[in-house]
C-alpha cells in the first residue's frame, strides 16, 4: 500500500507538467544508488552536471537549450533525444569530446538534490518519462535506494529535465544555465582581450569573473570581470578532479595552481605590459582599497625581481604604495635586515599621511615601495662612488695591460684572441681593497669590467698575471660556477706547458712594472678609508641635509 502510495506522488509530479497530457506506469527499478552516499555537490555543481548531460547531447546547437525559472519550478529543454535507461545505469558512452566519462554524474547530482529538498526530479524524451524519488529502508538498514518510475507519456519535443524547488541558491545556479560552459555564444563574454598558447582572455559581463577548463566554469573570480578559458589539459589538475567525487577540485590549493600556469603560459612575453595593464585595469575594484586576489598574486610571483613595467605603472596615483615585503624587493639579505627597522616606520607614516597600502606583490606592477625606494637611493649612490672613486688607466698602466694581454695571447692563442678580438673588455683601476672587493662582489655574469687595484702594476709578474688571468675567466661564469673552473684549470695546464713562454714575459715584465715611486707622482684617485656601505650612509646623510 506504501508503495503505491508512493507512485501515486510520483505520478501526480509528473501530471502536474503542463506538457504532460497522459502518463502510463511501464516498470519501477530500485537503484544500488542510495541517499547515504557520500557525495554532497553544491547547487552549482549540480546545475553544471545536469547541464551538461543537455550541452553533449545538443553539443551541434548548444543555443537550442533553454533553462526556465519560474517562481520555484525549473525547466531545462533540449532539442535532441536522450535515453532515459542510460540515467539509471553506471557507465558512459560518451565521445572524447564530451565531458564525464564515468556516467556517475546524473547519479550523485541526483542524490545532491534529494538532499537538498527535492523531492521529485523529471526527466522526459520523447514518450518516455522517468521520475525519481527516495524508496524505503532497505532490510536492516538504513539504506534508502533511489527508485526510478519509468512512464509512457504523450510525445514530447526533444528532451526536458524538471523539479521543484524553493532553495533560492539552486534556482540562482540554474538561472546561470549554459553559462556554465564554454562557447563563443555564451552572453558571459565581451570582447577578447589576449590570448596566448592555450589560453584566451576576455572581458567579463558580469561583475565577476570566471575561470573555464576544459569546456566547463570551474572557478569564480570575484569582484574581476575577467573570462580565462584553459584550452589545455595539465596531467595534475586532471588528477585531482578524477579523485574528487565532490568536484571541489578548483577550490584552493588547485585554483591557485591554475593562476600559476596562467601567469607562466598565458600571457605573451612580448606584450606582456600591455596585457597586464587591462587585467589590473579591470581588478581596481580589488586594489581600489587596498585588497588583494590570488590572480594577481599569481602574475606577481610569475615577474622575477621588480618588474619595470610602464604602462601598468600609470593605473596607480601616488597615493598607492607597495609593503615591502622580502620576497618583492630588491635589496640582498643584509640590506633588508639593516633598512628593515626604517622601512616599517616609514610605511607607518606613509598610512598615517593617507597612503593606502597594497600587498606586496604590487611592487611587481610598479607601485612604489619604501624597500624599492631605499634600493633606487643607494644604486645612484653607488654609481656616484664608482664615477668619483674609480677612473680609467692611464698611459703606463693601459700600457701594461696591452703587454699582459699579448703575452696572454701568446700562451694560448684560443683563449687570448678572445679579448683581443671578439670580447670588448673594459678596465677600472680602483686604489681601496674595500671598494674593489665590494664592486667585484655586485659584477653580474658576463660583465665586461674588470678592476684592479692600482697597486699591482708595482707587484711581480706571476702576481699581476694571475690576477688577471682570474677576472678574465669571469667573463664565462662567476666563483664556483663548472664554467669558471673549467677555463681555469685550462690556463693553468696551459702555463706549465708553455713556460718557457711565461718565462720570456717575466723578463720583459721590468719595462713595464711601475714603481711605487712612479705611482706616488701620478694623480691618482683619493685614498678610500671607507667600505661602500660606509659611503652610501655618509652619502645618504650629505642628501638629506
Amino acid at each position: 500500500m506504501a508503495k503505491n502510495k508512493e507512485i501515486l506522488k510520483s505520478k501526480r509530479a509528473l501530471m502536474d507538467l503542463p506538457s504532460v497530457k497522459s502518463a502510463k506506469l511501464i516498470e519501477t527499478h530500485n537503484s544500488s544508488v542510495t541517499t547515504a552516499w557520500g557525495v554532497n555537490w553544491s547547487e552549482d555543481y549540480i546545475a553544471r552536471d545536469i547541464l551538461q548531460n543537455f550541452r553533449d547531447a545538443n553539443k551541434d546547437d548548444i543555443n537550442s537549450i533553454k533553462v526556465n525559472v519560474k517562481k520555484d519550478d525549473v525547466t531545462v529543454h533540449g532539442e535532441a533525444l536522450f535515453n532515459l535507461r542510460r540515467l539509471f545505469y553506471v557507465g558512459s558512452e560518451k565521445g572524447e569530446g564530451d565531458i564525464g566519462q564515468y556516467g556517475e554524474g546524473f547519479k550523485a547530482a541526483m542524490v545532491s538534490m534529494i538532499k537538498k529538498g527535492v523531492t521529485h526530479p523529471i526527466s522526459i524524451s520523447g514518450d518516455k518519462a522517468v521520475v525519481i524519488r527516495v524508496g524505503d529502508e532497505i532490510d536492516d538498514t538504513s539504506l534508502c535506494p533511489l527508485v526510478y518510475d519509468f512512464y509512457k507519456v504523450n510525445k514530447h519535443e526533444g528532451t526536458l529535465f524538471s523539479f521543484s524547488t524553493n532553495n533560492p541558491e539552486m534556482k540562482k545556479a540554474f538561472t546561470f544555465g549554459m553559462k556554465h560552459f564554454w562557447y563563443k555564444e555564451n552572453s558571459l563574454l565581451g570582447k577578447e582581450i589576449f590570448s596566448h598558447n592555450d589560453f584566451s582572455v576576455h572581458q567579463s559581463k558580469e561583475e565577476n569573473g570566471y575561470v573555464f577548463y576544459n569546456g566547463i566554469k570551474r572557478a569564480d573570480i570575484k569582484k574581476i570581470p575577467i573570462v580565462i578559458n584553459v584550452g589545455k589539459k595539465y596531467a595534475a589538475i586532471e588528477k585531482k578532479i578524477d579523485s574528487d567525487r565532490d568536484r571541489n577540485s578548483f577550490d584552493g590549493k588547485l585554483q591557485d595552481r591554475l593562476f600559476g600556469i596562467f601567469a607562466q603560459s598565458g600571457i605573451p612575453y612580448y606584450s606582456k605590459d600591455a596585457c597586464y595593464y587591462e587585467i589590473l585595469k579591470l581588478a581596481k575594484p580589488v586594489w581600489e582599497d587596498g585588497g588583494g586576489h590570488p590572480l594577481l598574486q599569481a602574475i606577481g610571483k610569475n615577474l622575477y625581481g621588480i618588474d619595470k613595467l610602464v604602462k601598468t605603472k600609470t593605473l596607480f596615483s601616488d597615493k598607492y604604495f607597495a609593503e615591502s615585503q622580502s620576497r618583492y624587493n630588491p635589496l640582498n639579505y643584509q640590506e633588508w635586515y639593516e633598512e628593515y627597522p626604517q622601512i616599517r616606520q616609514t610605511e607607518k607614516k606613509y598610512e598615517e599621511n593617507g597612503k593606502i597600502k597594497l600587498p606586496g606583490y604590487f611592487a611587481c606592477f610598479g607601485v612604489p615601495s619604501v624597500s624599492l625606494e631605499i634600493h633606487s637611493k643607494n644604486v645612484k649612490i653607488e654609481k656616484e662612488i664608482e664615477q668619483n672613486e674609480t677612473r680609467s688607466p692611464n698611459r703606463k698602466e693601459q700600457q701594461a695591460i696591452d703587454f699582459l694581454i699579448d703575452g696572454i695571447n701568446e700562451l694560448s692563442p684560443s683563449f687570448g684572441s678572445l679579448y683581443k678580438n671578439i670580447y670588448s673588455i673594459s678596465y677600472k683601476i680602483v686604489k681601496s681593497d674595500d671598494l674593489l672587493g665590494q664592486l667585484k662582489e655586485k659584477r653580474g655574469y658576463w660583465d665586461k669590467v674588470v678592476y684592479l687595484n692600482e697597486n699591482l702594476f708595482s707587484k711581480s709578474f706571476g702576481e699581476i698575471l694571475s690576477v688577471l688571468l682570474h677576472e678574465l675567466c669571469h667573463v664565462f661564469g662567476g666563483d664556483g660556477r663548472r664554467s669558471f673552473s673549467d677555463i681555469l684549470t685550462y690556463l693553468i695546464r696551459v702555463s706549465i706547458d708553455e713556460r718557457n713562454t711565461l718565462d720570456k714575459y717575466a723578463l720583459l715584465w721590468k719595462d713595464y712594472k711601475i714603481s711605487e715611486s712612479d705611482q706616488s707622482t701620478i694623480a691618482l684617485l683619493k685614498p678610500i678609508q671607507n667600505t661602500l656601505a660606509d659611503k652610501i650612509t655618509e652619502y645618504r646623510k650629505n642628501l638629506e641635509r
